[in-house]
């Protein structure tokens, strides 16, 4: 009987340590872990070379540095006309980069199974070269080579065709040389000149936390001759968003609002809104030279935004809205409130709310809110909570007036009286709640999130 073995394979890149004292343009030292499991092998096997009496794939995902987040695919193949057919050879690597860049490298693989004569295998040792075969996006015209070795257990010392059911770890060194290009963004605190994490994209920009911002951005090689920057908004049209208007950086920090001193970041000059910040490296200064491809990510600047409101719970049965709304057998009643009071950055507010109730557990769907300002302009939210939850999350959708196309989203917490009917029989339990939804229910709320308009 044959027996399936599947196997973890941990891949580590290192660094290659070169006696020059800092990499030239274009070249890259890459160090990073991707974790995968093989499957079973293909005996057919495809994309191998003419005698190869099997194929071996594997996939998992990790972290290449500087290049960030990435997915693996390894195809491994038997060294043909060896024997025993534990001997591996030729094998490709594709790496997917989170932009959708691929880079693919090609390796020559010998292994070795080892233990004592007489017993079985206790694990295994590995030499091979590698090689870049091609890449897109950034990795356009990348060329590099190295070395890599590694060494594996075998639990039990059992072995498919001398394929370790086991660990292993692959060390690989070597260099990468590329066009310069952008790798990442990350989040500066201008106040402070501290970096607050890596921006990715569709993150938000919390003002309330982040008053004064920056945003560097990361390359490979860490050095390039300077760095375009351009500011889309939501309809993407550029924007000013640095205070000299100069959109470019000719030394490192590469700062998209710019800094001075060097190290001193300047804070940007965009306020609350959707944008696409766009950014590319080149081999020369002022924007000369090898341009790499251009970097893209969309974030959103928003502001903190709070509430506070009182009003009055009532019930509808039966009515027109009631079925429109929650349908023509509906499982609940429409329940309408009507509250005021005031909200951060809008001021003094009315607040109607309506959502089809469902089931006994306090839950609704459907629940759509409208906040209107002072001067008439109108702030629309969204919501289902379906289990009844407190606090839960509404979502901003949009508006009128100053809040057409506001984003965002808060957490509400609520609370209900319940009002009960006036009958001396009748004690409250949870078969027999003796609920009056005649009469209204006062009702008090708080509204906490993120607001962008």
């Amino acid at each position: 009987m044959v027996r399936i073995v599947r196997i973890f394979v941990a891949v580590t890149l290192l660094v290659l340590a070169f006696p020059a004292p800092a990499a030239a343009v274009g070249e890259v030292q890459i160090e990073g872990t991707v974790m995968g499991q093989h499957g079973p092998p293909d005996f057919s096997a495809p994309d191998c070379p003419p005698g190869s009496e099997w194929r071996f794939p594997s996939a998992g995902s990790g972290h290449l540095s500087p290049f960030g987040t990435v997915d693996y695919s390894l195809t491994q193949c038997t060294r043909s006309g060896t024997e025993p057919a534990s001997a591996l050879s030729d094998g490709t690597i594709t790496f997917t980069f989170a932009k959708g860049d691929t880079l693919i490298i090609a390796q020559k693989m010998s292994s070795q199974l080892v233990g004592p004569p007489d017993g079985p295998p206790e694990g295994f040792t590995m030499e091979a070269t590698w090689t870049v075969v091609e890449g897109t996006g950034r990795f356009l015209d990348a060329t590099g080579s190295g070395a890599l070795d590694g060494a594996g257990d075998i639990p039990g010392g059992e072995a498919l065709f001398g394929l370790p059911d086991g660990l292993a770890q692959f060390n690989f060194t070597g260099t990468l040389s590329t066009q310069p290009i952008v790798t990442g963004m990350v989040l500066v605190d201008a106040k402070t000149d501290q970096d607050v994490g890596p921006l990715v994209d569709g993150a938000v920009v919390d003002l309330g936390a982040t008053p004064q911002f920056n945003i560097r951005v990361e390359t490979a090689p860490g050095t390039v001759g300077s760095v375009g920057f351009a500011v889309l908004d939501s309809d993407k049209q550029p924007v000013r968003f640095r205070l000299d208007g100069q959109p470019r950086e000719n030394f490192a920090p590469y700062a998209a609002g710019g800094d001075w001193p060097v190290g001193n970041y300047l804070p940007m000059t965009l306020g609350p809104g959707t944008y696409t910040l766009q950014a590319t490296a080149y081999s020369g200064g002022s924007l000369t030279g090898a341009a790499g491809p251009s970097y893209e990510l969309m974030f959103t600047v928003a502001k903190r935004f709070t509430a506070d409101l009182v009003g009055e719970i009532a019930f509808e049965f039966g009515t027109p809205a009631h079925m429109a709304r929650c349908g023509e057998e509906p499982a609940g009643p429409l329940v309408l409130t009507n509250s005021s009071g005031t909200a951060s950055d809008i001021g003094v507010v009315q607040a109607t709310w309506a959502q089809c109730a469902i089931g006994a557990t306090g839950g609704f769907v459907s629940q759509e809110t409208t906040m209107e300002a002072a001067n008439g302009d109108q702030l629309f939210l969204a919501a289902d909570n379906a289990d009844g939850d407190i606090p839960y999350e509404v979502t901003v959708v949009g508006g009128t007036g100053r809040f057409v196309g506001a984003t965002g989203s808060a957490q509400v917490t609520f609370v209900a009286v319940p009002q009960f009917l006036p009958v001396e029989v009748c004690e409250p339990s949870p078969t027999n709640p003796c609920l009056d939804v005649t009469a209204p229910w006062p009702w008090s709320g708080t509204l906490e999130g993120i607001i962008a308009y």
